[in-house]
């Protein structure tokens, strides 16, 4: 009978531990979705693009001597055309915009930056953004006004993480890992 009862405190024990283990494994295994998140709405990303568009002539500074766009977007959006005066999006979705000062015509600085940094000249979002509509009625971009970006890379894969605050006073979080569809505007 001792022998019945010890094995069923051991069965008992072992259905407690092993799922418990099955889990967490799981969950470090399950990779981070892209996606950028306003207060409890979240919009998964589907690409980013990087567009270099001119030599800062003003600054003296070689880690701010370049200027480049970076645009991370939701799948209904893409790009339609680039020629060597413009980058043109089509599509209805979200997007996430940064204009930055890199040290690099042809990638971004890798690091922490502030948003109110000399490196992050503008950052801003857009949750129903939609082709061809120029006027901020159509398309409402919010301003980030506080926070910090960070970006990393490994071989051709970026890592770029966004805390911030907007002009509205809501948390603003973004995760994106992957390439970046690259192209320039210089002459």
């Amino acid at each position: 009978m001792k022998k019945l009862l010890n094995l069923a405190i051991l069965f008992f024990a072992a259905s407690l531990i092993l799922p418990s283990c099955s889990n967490d494994d799981a969950d470090e295994q399950e990779p981070k979705a892209n996606h950028f998140q306003v207060v409890d709405q979240k919009y998964l990303l589907k690409e980013g693009t990087l567009v270099y568009i001119e030599e800062n002539s003003f600054s003296k500074d070689p880690s701010t001597r370049y200027t480049m766009d970076l645009t991370l977007h939701s799948q209904g959006i893409q790009v339609a055309s680039a020629d060597p005066h413009q980058v043109v999006f089509k599509g209805i979705g979200q997007q996430l915009f940064f204009a930055l000062n890199v040290s690099s015509k042809t990638d971004l600085d890798q690091g922490v930056f502030d948003l109110k940094s000399e490196k992050v000249t503008v950052g801003m979002y857009c949750e129903n953004w939609i082709d061809e509509k120029d006027d901020a009625d159509q398309n409402p971009w919010s301003r980030l006004t506080d926070g910090e970006i960070s970006i990393s890379k490994k071989g051709d894969l970026y890592e770029i993480i966004l805390t911030a605050i907007d002009n509205q006073n809501h948390n603003v979080s973004a995760y994106f890992k992957g390439k970046l569809n690259f192209y320039s505007l210089e002459n």
